[in-house]
């Protein structure tokens, strides 16, 4: 198994910065060098950027090799960041065998800066020539404690960690290799939520409660902590901007056998209910205290999904599942969400819920978008502030390339997403394609894959003022499945829906008598 946390990276989507500096090229220099080619080197806004190749992801089975080479990536970040006021770091795939560690620091001390640099390349091994006077030759011993220091505070917590993402990638994979080195027994009672798909995050510390992430393909949390918690948490680490990040308060649905579904004012998605009853079953077995535990065994309320407090974002990648104190929140694909044509299906079932679902599917009296009034560039202008404001998306990426049918490669507009804990940003390609409004968007007007393999994209979005036929959404959904990605569709129902609550665009792109 590779990295279980970057196992998603088949193929190059990310690139690094050119003024992005190796720890070799700060090796056999001398302090004031050093300064020198930091400060010629710092992006606008000060800080410099450092890489570390990742060199066992791709090259072998085992986590545990994995795991020490976040380890090692830790330790050299943990040592640099002594002479920071501000430190990040990000993970970089430039294949599926050269994965980097990029570090973004913001020095303080110049001087012990470089310094430390210079010990650093000492004990890296890079150092070519003598050990300059009055720092500490090579000892693989001091260097192995070092690491083994940073190892003990990772798991037992013994001070405050810089890098807590960096510090997830290691717990991650040294959970999961461990398990085929130590005897069962032990393993089980050191990682008692292991079993369960959960790890303590390292984040924890800097939050100031306990926070359980997930290796689920898409990612789940278990947060305890009180409920206006949430929201703050989704900015910082989940992805979200500060828009992106609100909740809507949603009612959980199930019609006969079927599976089960949520509403909200803004959206209606799948309700992610396996997920949400993995976390309450390792909530239960090792998070829950024992008095409130002794309370809850019989408590049958807990399994009836209806009596949790639901809530999601507003384009459902968010869905959360609170119980008093605890919150369970699981991150969805497009997927997951419902189409109109299902919604319609529901709307002939149920009456109980009519209103808020005919809003849903684009079915209120008269629709407030008057599709005639505009046209192709106003279109692809629209769809241009539709996605910089979903909150997903990192505002400053966004590229519209080129005017309507000019060769723009079938990029019409191109955005990366937020990262979030354990999952990097992807580059997102969206095509808009403006029809009459009485025909429907059908498979043949899409060049899907194409576009994806030659601009590397890890997204796929479809904008229509018009209705999608089926046949599209078949034949994103198998090439999505095929080739990893992740996809997203705006009918005009839901670009409607979008609009409605946005009363600006709906004035500035539409013309009303």
């Amino acid at each position: 198994m590779g990295d279980i946390r970057n196992s998603d990276l088949l193929e190059s989507t990310d690139s690094i910065e050119p003024n992005t500096l190796g720890l070799e090229v700060f090796s056999d220099k001398s302090t004031a060098e050093i300064i020198k080619l930091t400060r010629e080197h710092s992006s606008p806004n000060g800080s410099v950027k450092i890489k570390f190749q990742l060199t066992n992801i791709g090259n072998t089975n085992d986590p545990v090799n994995i795991a020490f080479d976040y380890l090692e990536a830790l330790w050299i970040g943990e040592r640099l960041s002594k002479h920071c006021k501000k430190t990040a770091s990000e993970t970089k795939s430039l294949s599926y065998y050269e994965v980097y560690v990029v570090f973004s620091m913001w020095p303080s001390d110049l001087e012990g800066w470089a310094r430390e640099l210079i010990q650093l390349t000492i004990d890296l091994e890079l150092w070519s020539e003598d050990c300059p006077d009055g720092y500490d030759i090579y000892d693989p011993i001091t260097k192995a404690e070092g690491l083994s220091e940073v190892e003990d505070n990772i798991l037992n917590g013994s001070s405050k960690i810089c890098l807590p993402e960096l510090a997830d990638c290691f717990i991650a994979n040294y959970i999961h290799g461990t398990l085929y080195h130590e005897e069962e027994a032990y393993w089980n009672e050191r990682f008692p939520t292991w079993p369960h798909g959960f790890w303590k995050s390292a984040l924890s510390r800097d939050v100031g409660y306990d926070l359980y992430t997930s290796t689920n393909s898409q990612g789940a949390w278990i947060v305890m902590s009180s409920k206006d918690k949430v929201e703050d948490l989704l900015l910082q680490y989940g992805g979200f901007s500060e828009k992106g990040r609100k909740l809507y308060s949603a009612e959980y649905l199930q019609l006969n056998d079927e599976s089960p579904f949520l509403v909200s004012d803004r959206n209606s998605v799948y309700a992610p209910a396996q997920q949400v009853e993995d976390a309450l079953k390792c909530w239960r077995g090792c998070l829950q205290d024992q008095k409130r535990k002794s309370e809850t065994d019989n408590d049958q309320h807990l399994d009836a999904w209806q009596n949790f407090s639901w809530r999601m974002t507003e384009h459902g990648q968010a869905v959360v599942a609170s119980h008093n104190n605890v919150h369970f929140v699981v991150f969805c694909s497009s997927t997951n969400s419902l189409r109109p044509e299902q919604l319609q299906d529901i709307l002939a079932k149920i009456e109980n819920s009519a209103d808020r679902l005919r809003q849903l599917v684009g079915l209120p009296p008269s629709s407030p978008c008057n599709w005639d009034s505009i046209n192709e560039e106003d279109f692809e202008e629209l769809c241009y502030d539709v996605i910089r404001r979903m909150g997903i998306f990192d505002e400053r990426t966004i590229r519209k390339h080129g005017k309507t049918r000019s060769r723009d490669g079938g990029r019409d507009i191109e955005i990366w997403s937020r990262p979030r804990i354990g999952k990097p940003s992807i580059k997102w390609i969206f095509q808009c394609k403006y029809l009459s409004t009485s025909r429907s968007l059908g498979a043949g007007r899409i060049d899907m894959s194409d576009v994806v393999e030659q601009y590397g994209a890890g997204g796929f979005g479809v904008m229509t003022n018009s209705v999608i036929d089926s046949t599209l959404y078949d034949r994103m959904d198998a090439i999505a499945t095929r080739r990893n990605l992740e996809i997203m569709t705006f009918s005009k129902l839901e670009l409607e829906r979008f609009i409605t609550h946005r009363r600006d665009l709906l004035l500035r792109y539409f013309k009303h008598d």
